[in-house]
């Protein structure tokens, strides 16, 4: 799966997860995990796009 694919799913996952099952909460921080440790492989438009869905997901 693609960088941005996946970082999107895994937002996706979280913020379902936050509002409809704290129980998978766990699983969906490890997915976000993962995408803040490719951010720096990532070109600079992807990044700055995948920084602000974080960004976006830490003010929920």
């Amino acid at each position: 799966m693609g960088t941005m694919k996946y970082s999107y799913t895994a937002a996706e996952y979280w913020q379902w997860a936050f509002k409809v099952s704290p129980d998978d909460l766990p699983a969906a921080e490890a997915m976000l995990a993962k995408v803040r440790e490719y951010l720096p492989t990532l070109d600079e438009r992807e990044r700055w796009n995948t920084e602000g869905l974080l960004a976006f997901l830490k003010r929920l």
